[in-house]
């Protein structure tokens, strides 16, 4: 039975990198094992498909590592990491466990004391930028659901305009050793935990339908433009990103006006997010063509977003009514 630690911010998840090596989704798991009352070490261990195990939560495919380096590579960068010390021990003038300073001596009352680490923050502070900087090539595209504020929990990578990838990359020709190896971030905890799945119906295709069906809401929120270095798990927390997309000259995120200047990142493009609620297919034709054909009429930029369900439209502050009307013309016009 694993009880919360009431020193450490709740909830917390065990979590680890997998990665996936076989065509039936198994893999290994790369993690720090132990306890912070006698310290933690490095160890790597064979699983099976994760969604398999009782004690999953979810799975965030992060990025791929060449087989032709697995898993020698990934065992040199990880070895080097100072896993979690110990840094609690029973105090015999108190008859409890308490945090200790690396000396080994107690914190006084009141006395200002660090945040302790333990698996969680090792992994996604430590080992994925580790492995980012050296072997591991990241996703490229990922959106962010904020409301869930679990790190590396909800979101999905999009590997193509037309190939929805939910939780782990689907390489085209994956085989027992196949040329690149996918890594995904477990959640998991000390409970059972119902699997959730995924449905994917596959969306309406008919532009007529589309344009007369479609209705459509305006986020309240003012949306910014902004590109960094900052390594996702830093990231994620911060900026909590609508979307991020992983260029060569750097990350693209979009976030809100309001989390990016509390944060000191300089951003572009002040925006509003328009959404189209109609379930559109990622293979439909000419639907954001015919939109955005009306909005360049009125002078209306707008940079658009397909997501697996939905498009969004991200287009200048002070011009979303104008485009939120054009949006009311193309459901009473159709094709028109």
């Amino acid at each position: 039975m694993a009880i919360q630690d009431p020193e450490m911010p709740s909830p917390r998840y065990h979590n680890v990198i997998f990665v996936e090596t076989e065509t039936d989704g198994s893999g290994a798991v790369h993690h720090v094992t132990g306890d912070i009352t006698s310290g933690m070490v490095y160890a790597t261990r064979p699983e099976g498909p994760p969604e398999e195990s009782e004690i999953f939560v979810s799975k965030e495919f992060i990025g791929t590592v060449e087989s032709a380096t697995y898993p020698e590579k990934i065992h040199a960068v990880l070895k080097e990491l100072p896993p979690p010390p110990k840094q609690k021990k029973f105090n015999i003038k108190t008859m409890r466990t308490e945090q200790m300073k690396a000396d080994g001596s107690f914190y006084e009352l009141g006395e200002e004391r660090p945040r302790m680490v333990k698996c969680t923050e090792w992994t996604l502070e430590q080992a994925i930028p580790a492995l980012y900087a050296s072997v591991v090539h990241m996703a490229s595209l990922v959106i962010f659901n904020p409301k869930t504020h679990t790190l590396f929990s909800s979101f999905l990578h999009i590997g193509s305009r037309d190939t929805l990838v939910f939780c782990t990359l689907v390489l085209d020709n994956l085989n027992a050793r196949h040329l690149s190896t996918s890594i995904s971030i477990l959640n998991s905890e000390y409970h059972n935990t119902p699997t959730v799945t995924m449905s994917t119906p596959p969306g309406e295709t008919d532009l007529s339908t589309l344009l007369s069906a479609m209705t459509f809401t305006l986020d309240p929120a003012t949306f910014v433009y902004l590109t960094t270095s900052t390594p996702l798990p830093t990231l994620l927390p911060a900026l909590q990103p609508k979307l991020i997309f992983q260029e060569t000259e750097g990350t693209t995120v979009v976030t809100t006006l309001d989390l990016a200047t509390s944060n000191g990142y300089e951003h572009t493009f002040a925006c509003r997010m328009i959404t189209l609620e109609i379930h559109s297919s990622l293979e439909a034709v000419g639907f954001m063509a015919a939109i955005s054909a009306k909005l360049t009429e009125k002078g209306v930029s707008a940079n658009v977003v397909s997501a697996y369900f939905h498009d969004h439209l991200f287009v200048p502050v002070g011009k979303e009514e104008v485009a939120m009307e054009v949006l009311r013309d193309l459901t009473r016009g159709g094709t028109k």
